[in-house]
């Protein structure tokens, strides 16, 4: 009886410790695609001489870098998958600032 006892405490502070550690991790990720889309938004109006209309443009236009008149590569800003935060919500954006923001409840000032 007691051993069970034991077990079940351990299993309660072991699924708090997961918890904790998961949403830490969130929270890096987080921080890793806030910065990729905002130096994306930098990148687009450095290129375009304009923000893009949504995020989404960031994905589905494209540009072509060249050195010396030579294309190297065509690419976009940024991949898709970064479009949703890691806790499964999509980012806030001012296309008159170019501001990018998480929509995720107590990350907005972030």
């Amino acid at each position: 009886m007691i051993a069970l006892a034991f077990i079940a405490i351990l299993i309660v502070l072991l699924v708090g410790f997961v918890h904790k550690t998961n949403t830490e991790a969130k929270e890096m990720v987080l921080r890793s695609q806030l910065t990729a889309l905002r130096n994306s938004v930098n990148m687009f109006k450095i290129v375009k001489e304009k923000y893009p209309s949504t995020l989404g443009d960031l994905v589905s236009v494209e540009y072509k870098t060249e050195i010396n008149s030579a294309e190297l590569f065509g690419q976009s800003f940024l991949d898709k998958r970064l479009l949703l935060d890691p806790f499964g919500n999509s980012f806030g954006y001012d296309p008159k600032t170019g501001a990018v923001s998480s929509q995720t409840c107590g990350y907005e000032d972030w």
